[in-house]
């Protein structure tokens, strides 16, 4: 009764199917593939990974006045990953060996943690203690 009561309350019925037995048609992404077919991307704790980077210029609350060189350890946060994890990032003497605010290249991270990410969600954003100050893909 106290069900039916709230139920009503809230302008819902009892014979409004839930969401948590909605057929997987209904749910699945419009242009046909699933969650489950897109391949993942698995990563393990300390191994290289190639990633386009850009660090982001001194603003209102986020980014950078000063550049960053080989060895700078942000905290990213990837879409499946929202805690982030700490990485050290890898600049190619190519590039000078640093990168400054407003710059974007192509470099290596190496995070602390092991990673599982989704392969059309490769996009990441790099803190340091709370600030975002840049962002950027993992290349394939």
């Amino acid at each position: 009764m106290l069900k039916s009561l709230f139920l009503g309350l809230c302008g819902l019925s009892m014979a409004a199917p839930s969401l948590a037995h909605a057929s997987p048609a209904a749910s699945a992404p419009a242009d046909g593939a699933s969650a489950a077919a897109l391949p993942w991307i698995h990563v393990e704790a300390q191994a290289p990974l190639r990633v386009q980077v850009r660090l982001l210029p001194m603003g209102f609350s986020q980014g950078r006045d000063t550049p960053v060189y080989t060895g700078y350890r942000p905290q990213l946060r990837f879409p499946d990953h929202p805690a982030g994890t700490t990485c050290a990032l890898s600049i190619p003497p190519g590039v000078g060996g640093e990168l400054k605010p407003g710059e974007t290249a192509e470099a290596s991270v190496s995070c602390l943690d092991a990673l599982k990410l989704r392969d059309d969600r490769r996009q990441f954003q790099m803190f340091q203690g709370g600030r975002l100050v840049g962002e950027g893909q993992v290349l394939p």
